[in-house]
């Protein structure tokens, strides 16, 4: 598989030629894969494929499609020409042809690459149908400096001393997705004299300020002549608590004096959420709402806020899509409870966020010699990506700023553990905290044993 030093010399010796006859231009957007002559593979051509995730048509990890942000993609195409070229390889980028297990079992090849959302990746971890990242050459060391992505989410699809997918950090395909994110419709508030971002700015940003907005705009619920505060939506009503926990300087998980991680729900920091959420539902200052009725508020100027996943606001392309709608909104953080840490803005990543994961069928020795290459910077600055992703993706300077706040500081939301509480009874205040805590601990616990507390 090596060759020989002098002709890896004259052959690095021509493609420099070559790049320079290109242009100045390609030299911009990649480092020369083929710098180093310390050794070379030749793996004949072989085909790595790639399953990626579709949306609005198209495979988004597949840099040959057509996206808006071609200044990006573009270099991702050199990056991938490149790595093809090192390595004598192909990639092809495929839609999932089914299952894993059952391909697997019939002895045939799925995939090399997978990229899903966490709950695609979740039975095939549980089924042992993942290879290990942790001796892939460069994965463990480039955990810290983020090339693998918020570096809870990584250790979040830890399973003993495995690490099992990761988040292609330094590119920003897939695009960078979280929960836990608050939308500020401009104009309503404008109206009634409030800008989110002066009060982020002026240290104000917190529950006590985001009450006082509710109740000034006032308003009749589901009356569709009368302009609103927010509504709690019928589904994932978890949303909405977890980011008031994770901003009030709580967590769902924590990792006790033995290393074992234990539910957190019953902290201080988590209650104060709890009782926050139904004092707001209580005194009739948040109602509920169907999911399909809140977008068409929220775009027509009658709703003031939306808590939801970052998409939303940023690359969806549908009716509900804020971007592509005549909405002027504004990405902004949850207000900060009075336990938390002002400033220290937080989301949560984990159940519908995107992660690349590397299947039992692939060819570990491709996977061993090239991940560290195919995910290194694109440009001189390894996070050069988010001024791309922001230019394309954001109204407002501050919310981009905003944006990448919180998802520098995103927890886990141990979503498989923490969904068996019963988040709705707590918000419309059907159930005692207490009660709930009590009757959910040993179910959420057994979970988390079993996911990260293995022996």
């Amino acid at each position: 598989m090596k060759k020989a030093l002098i002709f890896l010399f004259i052959a690095a010796v021509a493609f420099s030629f070559v790049s320079c006859a290109q242009g100045k231009e390609t030299e911009i957007f990649d480092y020369d894969l083929n710098a180093e002559l310390e050794e070379s593979y030749d793996f004949h051509g072989k085909e790595i494929v790639f399953i990626g995730e579709e949306r609005e048509g198209r495979i988004e990890v597949n840099p040959y499609e057509t996206y808006e942000d071609s200044e990006w993609t573009e270099r991702l195409k050199i990056r991938y020409k490149d790595i093809e070229k090192k390595y004598n390889i192909k990639f092809v980028f495929k839609k999932s042809p089914g299952g894993l297990a059952a391909t697997h079992a019939a002895g045939l090849h799925w995939a090399d690459l997978f990229d899903a959302r966490s709950d695609a990746h979740w039975p095939n971890m549980d089924a042992g149908l993942y290879n290990s990242l942790t001796p892939v050459p460069g994965f463990v060391e480039g955990i810290e400096e983020g090339k693998w992505g918020p570096v809870r989410l990584v250790e979040y699809f830890k399973r003993g001393d495995d690490y099992q997918a990761f988040y292609p950090g330094f590119h920003g395909i897939p695009f960078p997705q979280m929960g836990g994110v608050f939308y500020a419709n401009l104009t309503v508030l404008h109206q009634f004299g409030f800008d989110p971002f002066e009060l982020i700015e002026n240290g104000e940003w917190t529950w006590k300020t985001f009450r006082n907005i509710l109740e000034t705009i006032g308003g009749t619920p589901n009356d569709p002549n009368s302009v609103f505060g927010m509504y709690y939506q019928t589904s994932f009503p978890d949303y909405f608590l977890t980011t008031l926990i994770l901003n009030n300087g709580g967590t769902l998980v924590k990792k006790n004096e033995d290393g074992r991680f234990v539910n957190n729900l019953n902290s201080k920091e988590a209650v104060e959420a709890m009782q926050f959420a139904q004092e707001l539902f209580n005194d009739g200052v948040v109602a509920i709402q169907n999911d399909g009725e809140k977008y068409p508020t929220f775009i027509e100027n009658r709703l003031a806020f939306i808590y939801e996943y970052s998409y939303v606001g940023t690359v969806d392309a549908s009716d509900n899509g804020f971007m592509y709608n005549d909405v002027d909104f504004a990405i902004v953080p949850c207000p900060a409870g009075p336990s938390a840490k002002y400033g220290e803005w937080k989301s949560y990543l984990g159940y519908a966020d995107r992660l690349i994961a590397v299947p039992i069928t692939a060819d570990m020795d491709i996977i061993n010699a090239m991940l560290s290459d195919l995910y290194s910077p694109l440009g001189n600055d390894p996070f050069e990506w988010r001024e791309v992703y922001a230019r394309q993706n954001f109204l407002h300077e501050e919310s981009a700023e905003y944006y990448f706040t919180m998802y520098d500081n995103a927890e886990p939301d141990y979503y498989r553990a923490v969904s068996l509480f019963p988040w709705s009874s707590i918000i419309n205040a059907r159930k005692g905290i207490n009660e709930a805590l009590e009757e959910s601990a040993d179910r959420i616990q057994a979970v988390l044993d079993r996911d990260f507390n293995k022996d």
